[in-house]
């Protein structure tokens, strides 16, 4: 995980000064090679955040109320509500947050306004301005119904997610 010294072999960018890149942070961009070689970055803190956290509903959305699944079989003509999976209610359903960067942040107001009730875990244990209640991550996993991750992938992250954690979430929820 994190940045290397050079792009990816057969990945030169169209435009021979600029690194590519993806995302709005650094983590992926080898800064210090670039400096090196008097190639500009820039850092667009704030580019398309309110945008990524309407994503982050509209999947969730999705989620706890099965819309790709009934999609699906309504185009091939097998709506059959009772077949499908259990739909929530989105009001009083617990969505844990892990990480509070800015795209988080963003989700907080708008999960809240759906009647979400929203807790966090981050490394530092602050809530950032959020007044979310804070958690250990095993109990974000097994207190939530919905777990969305605002995390950057590093080798601190990478598998956070896997059949050991997975096991402790609570099966009942979404």
């Amino acid at each position: 995980m994190g940045s290397s010294d050079s792009p990816a072999p057969g990945c030169r960018p169209k435009l021979p000064n600029c690194p590519p890149g993806f995302g709005i942070g650094l983590d992926n961009i080898p800064v210090d090679a670039c400096t090196q070689r008097h190639i500009p970055v820039t850092f667009v803190p704030d580019y398309c955040i309110p945008e990524v956290a309407d994503h982050t509903i509209a999947l969730l959305l999705s989620a706890v109320r099965k819309t790709a699944f009934f999609h699906l079989n309504t185009k091939q003509g097998e709506y059959q509500l009772a077949a499908g999976p259990p739909l929530r209610r989105l009001s009083g359903l617990t969505l844990g947050l892990v990480g509070l960067g800015r795209i988080a942040r963003a989700v907080v107001p708008r999960a809240r306004a759906l009647g979400l009730n929203v807790v966090a875990t981050t490394p530092s244990g602050e809530d950032h301005g959020t007044d979310c209640p804070m958690m250990p991550f095993e109990d974000l996993l097994r207190s939530s119904d919905v777990v969305s991750l605002h995390c950057p992938l590093s080798d601190d992250t990478h598998h956070m997610i896997n059949r050991p954690v997975s096991t402790g979430c609570n099966r009942t929820r979404c």
